[in-house]
């Protein structure tokens, strides 16, 4: 994961990223989908648009990206 957009910024936000544990994530996660079957889509688009930027090397827009989806993350954490 080092080699990230060559960020050492967005290589922290991944790491820290992991605050649950891969069980209470996707528990987390399937209630919600349980709740509105829509939840997530906008994010798989996002996502892809990472992968996108990190396989060009774009560093600035694989950040912008990162954080947007680090912050929707938080939002729909709050909600919950």
């Amino acid at each position: 994961m080092a080699c990230v957009a060559h960020n050492p910024v967005l290589v922290r936000m991944l790491e820290q990223s992991r605050v649950f544990t891969p069980t209470r994530r996707r528990e987390l996660l399937l209630n919600r989908v349980a709740e509105d079957e829509t939840f997530g889509m906008d994010r798989y688009t996002s996502h892809r648009a990472l992968v996108r930027a990190l396989h060009a090397r774009d560093e600035v827009t694989a950040e912008r990206l990162a954080l947007s989806d680090a912050q929707g993350g938080l939002n729909a954490l709050r909600e919950a």
